[in-house]
């Protein structure tokens, strides 16, 4: 096996389950627990993919999110791992149950010889966004068309 990557972090950036069952009756209002224990394994699989990727992994949900929107949240996560001395971050979230070790574990190594690592998403967004620290710039971040499928 070879020698673990230490200049690669990545970020899952998520909510909760509970603000998640919160947010999206998927299973009807009156079934806000399954909802729940739906996310649970959501992230739980998640967690799992990440320890599996071969770098570090760190979980940021609303608990250790700063700021007022989505823009500022995420840009403060990304600074946050890049101020604990990583020079690459790959974020993922807990909504992409079709994401695979091998998908995260190329991401990982494109991310090697790239700036930038985008998986785009139909939706006009990304289900995985790699950023180099010399790329990342959190004023241009912020004004990016975050949760828009202008993205």
């Amino acid at each position: 096996m070879g020698q673990r990557n230490t200049d690669t972090a990545i970020l899952i950036f998520s909510l909760s389950a509970r603000r998640e069952a919160d947010r999206k009756g998927l299973f009807g209002k009156g079934n806000k627990q399954s909802t729940n224990e739906f996310f649970d394994v959501l992230i739980g699989r998640t967690q799992k993919l990440a320890a599996a990727s071969g770098v570090d992994a760190f979980f940021i949900n609303e608990h250790k999110q700063k700021g007022l929107t989505f823009a500022e949240r995420y840009a403060n996560a990304f600074q946050q791992i890049f101020d604990e001395g990583y020079t690459k971050v790959i974020s993922i979230g807990n909504d992409t149950p079709d994401l695979t070790t091998k998908t995260l574990r190329k991401a990982i190594d494109e991310i090697q010889h790239k700036d930038l690592v985008v998986g785009p998403s139909t939706d006009g967004g990304v289900y995985l966004l790699g950023l180099d620290r010399s790329l990342f710039n959190a004023d241009e971040f912020l004004n990016l068309p975050w949760l828009q499928s202008s993205l």
